[in-house]
């Protein structure tokens, strides 16, 4: 389910944009780059979950270490969730923001920035 949320999310960035304000708008950005650097995971994890299916059919041996594997992989997606749901849910909930926000993308890209 990673990747429909992934791209509809890039298809809904324009509608949530136009309902937040400038901190808003800077959390936007950084969850859209948090999702972009840990999507993989997602897509590691649902390779990894189909081999240790079919693999042990082959090999039964390699059924405890996938089932380790695929644990492991699946804590490390869901911190993943976490990391990148901590930026999303400080959109539009000013309740959440215990921080200041990161600098917008326009800020940092501008000389000086």
């Amino acid at each position: 389910s990673a990747w429909p949320v992934f791209e509809f999310g890039q298809e809904g960035y324009d509608r949530v944009l136009a309902m937040t304000d400038d901190d808003g708008h800077a959390w936007l950005d950084q969850h859209e780059e948090r999702a972009e650097k840990v999507i993989y995971v997602f897509y590691a994890l649902a390779a990894l979950s189909i081999a240790a299916i079919i693999v042990p059919l082959r090999w039964p041996k390699s059924a405890g270490v996938l089932a380790v594997a695929v644990v492991l992989l699946g804590a490390a997606a869901l911190a993943s969730g976490c990391y990148v749901a901590y930026a999303g849910g400080k959109i539009r909930h000013r309740e959440f923001r215990n921080e200041p926000a990161p600098p917008l993308k326009s800020q940092e890209e501008q000389p000086g920035g």
